[in-house]
């Protein structure tokens, strides 16, 4: 088709396939029954550094301008901004961290109850009725005891490969749900499995000899939360919601902060709760009060905390969705009509393609068609197996519980106190260090160019003194390369510290020792910020150039979740189960090792030179 002149409006139908459907094309006319509606088309001239756009915009981006302008004229207490939700992360990572370490010491006491190797062993008449108890520590004799060890370690790899076969499967639809419905929302409902944990641990040791399978009851609360998307969900939402509102050159030191206030919490929080579980003498008045701070969070995120997403493109998120169903429902219709061998075998390929629904998510990532047309880019792919890479280390934080009981002694209030240390210092970068390095070295990216509404607004009056800081959630602006490229140097940074960490880890032999170790671990936490804001930057330059960003941390959650919550306390769990006996630190060897490969990954990652040009597929096709 010969290119129109640049002044001509294309008004031409256009068709998509389903997967030109998640890129924002127009649904096709004989799927939705009436033909599509005039869109006009969007101009964009390049000049210099940067792609302009036209005086002339789509009626739905009329509308997310004017909803935006609305915004901005709100009170600041309604309008979305990354600081509601890192006001509020601090609170959440205090009462969640102080649950931390008495969970393992509840699983020990549990496990003594039931194998009867527990001095302090409950009557018959205590075991099988309804009692409000308290729980005490368990003695050393049994958090030392490598039978109750290995059981310990076999029960928490259950529950969490529990809990994160489920959050795996669900968190990447949560994730594009927060899409079509807001972040807020799905933000609530993920808290909700929260809550449902905390309740688990405060009534199953009550009655466990009324429970089915006793304390192992317990890994109810672990799958709900999964069904709900869980702590990864909750996270992921979090960080689409601080995405919605910042912009690319602030976004990784919002990161940075959002997990800097995380690890503020975690600083606090088991010093706190190691205070009150001796204050109490018992491990479940933690839970009490995270069972009300989880309640209050969550009435607070429904019902207080503005939506960051605008109606508008949250529609449009939606009416992707329906066109796509569409496209589903009338393939169906002609399948239908075809053979049956036909038939059977599309069906069969259906039945196989919903078996892979959990993983559709993970597509995001696969190799496309670089900017310049030279070969496929990768980045996106690599970037993903070395984040799953290193989230399988998470699965070795429950085991570092039972390591220090066993190799040091250790109950959970010293437990958290080292808790305490090794956060402490985490924060300390995260809040303090990183972001100031970020603030004084990271170049500032491209300013994006004004759309105009009509060729008569002037460029410059009221209405543009009153934009909204809040940048346009449909519309993602790329980064510029040598943003990414500071971003990708902080992500192999974090890398190298905690691989250095981990190698003086497993050469510790000495409570200090291993105490130093760890806490100069807590200079490579600037991972998390720094390689998600590499993510969103290799995303803005693909195909889906920057669209719907709730679905890349949709898929993110999906591989960590993976990685973190099935593969990761499975292997390393299984590893330690083998070895407690006879080397105790063999599932360090195994993380080091796992650091080492995520860097190796991360070196393969190369960032393209320019960004791709921001249009989107819809406003392409207009032009041409």
């Amino acid at each position: 088709m010969a290119r129109p002149a640049k002044s001509e409006i294309s008004t031409k139908t256009t068709t998509a396939s389903p997967i030109d459907l998640f890129q924002g094309e127009t649904p096709p006319s004989h799927v939705s029954g009436e033909s599509t509606s005039e869109i006009p088309a969007i101009e964009r001239s390049t000049s210099g550094d940067g792609v302009a756009p036209s005086n002339i915009v789509s009626k739905e981006d009329e509308e997310e301008r004017l909803e935006l302008a609305e915004r901005a004229q709100r009170p600041i207490h309604r309008r979305p901004s990354p600081w509601w939700i890192l006001s509020t992360i601090f609170l959440a990572s205090v009462v969640g961290s102080t649950t931390w370490a008495p969970r393992i010491d509840i699983y020990t006491r549990l496990a003594c109850e039931a194998l009867q190797t527990e001095s302090e062993t409950l009557s018959i008449y205590e075991t099988t009725n309804w009692m409000w108890r308290k729980l005490p520590l368990p003695s050393k004799s049994c958090s030392q005891d490598a039978g109750i060890q290995a059981s310990v370690a076999g029960f928490i790899t259950v529950m969490t490969v529990a809990s994160g076969f489920l959050t795996c499967v669900t968190a990447g639809w949560w994730g594009q749900l927060s899409d079509r419905i807001g972040r807020t929302r799905v933000m609530a409902i993920s808290s909700i499995g929260i809550l449902v944990g905390d309740l688990s641990f405060i009534f199953v040791p009550q009655a466990t000899g009324l429970l089915p399978g006793g304390y192992r009851f317990l890994v109810v609360g672990p799958v709900i939360s999964g069904l709900l998307g869980g702590m990864t969900t909750a996270f992921s939402t979090g960080h689409a919601y601080v995405s919605d509102t910042t912009s690319p050159e602030t976004r990784s030191r919002n990161f940075a902060l959002n997990i800097g206030l995380v690890m503020c919490g975690a600083a606090f929080g088991p010093a706190f709760g190691s205070s009150l579980i001796r204050a109490t003498g018992d491990l479940l008045s933690v839970f009490y009060i995270a069972l009300i701070t989880h309640v209050l969070f969550i009435m607070l995120v429904a019902f207080v905390i503005p939506e960051s997403l605008t109606k508008s493109s949250m529609r449009k998120a939606r009416n992707r969705r329906e066109a796509l169903q569409q496209v589903d429902n009338a393939t169906n219709k002609i399948a239908s009509n075809q053979p049956r061998w036909a038939v059977v075998k599309w069906r069969s390929s259906v039945l196989f393609g919903k078996l892979l629904v959990p993983l559709k998510p993970l597509a995001i990532f696969a190799p496309h068609i670089r900017a310049d047309g030279k070969g496929k880019d990768y980045n996106l792919l690599f970037l993903v197996l070395a984040v799953c890479t290193h989230s399988l280390v998470f699965g070795v934080h429950a085991l570092k519980f039972q390591y220090v009981q066993k190799m040091f002694g250790w109950d959970s209030s010293t437990t958290g106190y080292w808790l305490t240390a090794v956060s402490s210092i985490r924060s300390i970068y995260l809040v303090l260090i990183l972001p100031t390095i970020i603030q004084l070295f990271k170049p500032k990216a491209a300013q994006p160019v004004r759309v105009l509404i009509s060729e008569e607004e002037p460029l410059h009056s009221e209405a543009m003194e009153t934009t909204p800081l809040i940048r346009s959630p449909s519309r993602a602006r790329a980064a510029s390369s040598h943003v990414a490229t500071f971003d990708y140097k902080l992500t192999l940074t974090a890398l190298i510290i905690e691989f250095t960490s981990y190698i003086a880890v497993c050469f510790s032999s000495t409570a200090p020792q291993f105490t130093v170790a760890t806490m100069i671990g807590g200079f490579g936490a600037g991972f998390g910020p720094a390689v998600k804001s590499v993510a969103l930057a290799l995303y803005e330059q693909g195909p889906q150039q920057g669209l719907e960003t709730g679905r890349l941390f949709g898929a993110l959650s999906v591989a960590e979740a993976a990685s973190n919550q099935i593969i990761g306390p499975a292997l390393l769990g299984f590893i330690y189960i083998m070895t407690v006996d006879q080397f105790p630190k063999g599932f360090l060897v195994a993380t080091t090792i796992l650091i080492g490969c995520a860097i190796a990954l991360m070196l393969l990652i190369r960032l393209s030179p320019q960004p791709r040009k921001v249009a989107t597929d819809r406003e392409e096709a207009a032009v041409q």
